[in-house]
């Protein structure tokens, strides 16, 4: 009678094979039918088609304008425009300058309301919003 000892070795290379070779075959499996759908018969597109079937593309979209009567509707109030920042150097009535931040929608808005509060305006500038580049550090 002989005794034949089967290294565990052997068994555990060739269990970790069987294992590798069946996810590598289960990974490609499941790309093929996720990247390649027209293989497995099911396309990822529709297609629109109106009622007669003649293959044009028309929607029918209705459009209720009821709302316009809601009285929620009617208080509703209009955007303003929206102001911007502007620098601002003016002299006061003692030729003193005088160098701030205005809040205005316009240059010439700017321009007026500082003009109406007694200053001579020397120059206005719009207060450019972010960084010239945004893509260096801090």
């Amino acid at each position: 009678m002989a005794i034949v000892f089967i290294s565990p070795r052997s068994k555990q290379k060739l269990f970790l094979m069987g294992i590798t070779v069946l996810s590598v075959v289960l990974v490609m499996a499941i790309s093929f039918i996720v990247f390649f759908p027209e293989l497995t018969g099911k396309s990822q597109y529709i297609s629109l088609q109106n009622s007669s079937g003649n293959g044009y593309n028309e929607l029918n979209i209705a459009v209720n304008l009821d709302i316009m009567d809601l009285a929620k509707f009617k208080k509703l109030e209009l955007f303003n425009d929206a102001q911007k920042n502007f620098n601002y150097v003016v002299r006061d009535k003692n030729n003193r300058p005088i160098t701030g931040t205005i809040e205005a929608t316009t240059i010439a808005e700017a321009q007026q309301l500082l003009t109406e509060s007694g200053f001579l305006v020397v120059s206005v500038q719009e207060v450019e919003i972010g960084r010239s580049n945004p893509f260096i550090s801090y």
